[in-house]
């Protein structure tokens, strides 16, 4: 009896002491988990939208999946093009496609209203129509933010620690500028890669018919890079 009575009261006083003495403390309280803000991948493509208009130069390269091309005017075919943009109009480009059954290969520099590109066979620089110039897609300032303000239906696909990937449909009328005529009633699915540290559009992905002669489930890529870096782009010699 006199030893169940010291059991009942000893062991608590004991841990009391211990308590008191610096011992094992009792549970902490967990602190509070903080619930992470949603990404709004529209809020993203805005923001996107206004770096890439205050750009003043970059690079780009268009390639076309499984040797691919974009039909354009006179019976050629575009397969690859790669080039330096500097604003407000400057551009250089040089280019790889078919006409017929001919490989094509050649370069055009545009300076302002001035538009100049090589013959395919004799290499020889000519001046040609301005209306060859893609400077309304590429130009910083209005081109590309332009393409990416007709974006609809934003929806965030995946982010890491240094890009977010954007998927979205585009109206393939909006590259009219680039890519000449376009199928009017057609529209394309965008899957776009935006750098996190300046929100830049590095990579834009289309699937889906841009022209009206190009056949279906056509897709091409559009990499971005050398943001406001130095460009010197000029008139070819004797031009």
């Amino acid at each position: 009896m006199l030893a169940s009575m010291l059991t009942r009261w000893l062991l608590p006083a004991l841990a009391l002491v211990a308590y008191g003495c610096g011992g094992t403390s009792p549970p902490a309280t967990p602190a509070p988990t903080a619930t992470p803000t949603p990404i709004n991948p529209q809020a993203i493509l805005d923001d996107c939208t206004r770096a890439m208009s205050d750009l003043a130069s970059f690079r780009f390269h268009i390639e076309h999946d499984n040797d691919g091309g974009t039909p354009l005017a006179q019976g050629m075919t575009l397969t690859e093009a790669s080039g330096s943009v500097s604003s407000p109009d400057r551009l250089s480009v040089d280019f790889v496609g078919a006409a017929g059954s001919f490989a094509v290969k050649g370069s055009l520099i545009a300076v302002g209203e001035e538009v100049y590109m090589t013959n395919p066979l004799s290499g020889e620089w000519h001046a040609v129509s301005s209306e060859l110039s893609p400077l309304e897609f590429f130009d910083p300032s209005g081109g590309i933010s332009d393409i990416l303000a007709q974006v609809r239906d934003a929806a965030l696909i995946s982010h890491d620690a240094t890009e977010y990937r954007i998927g979205g449909t585009l109206p393939a009328k909006a590259l009219a500028p680039l890519f000449g005529d376009t199928d009017d009633r057609s529209s394309v699915q965008v899957t776009m890669t935006i750098e996190k540290a300046h929100l830049y559009l590095t990579q834009a992905r289309l699937e889906g018919r841009v022209t009206p002669t190009e056949s279906e489930g056509l897709a091409r890529t559009i990499t971005l890079s050398e943001f406001n870096e130095q460009v010197d782009i000029s008139a070819p010699d004797g031009n």
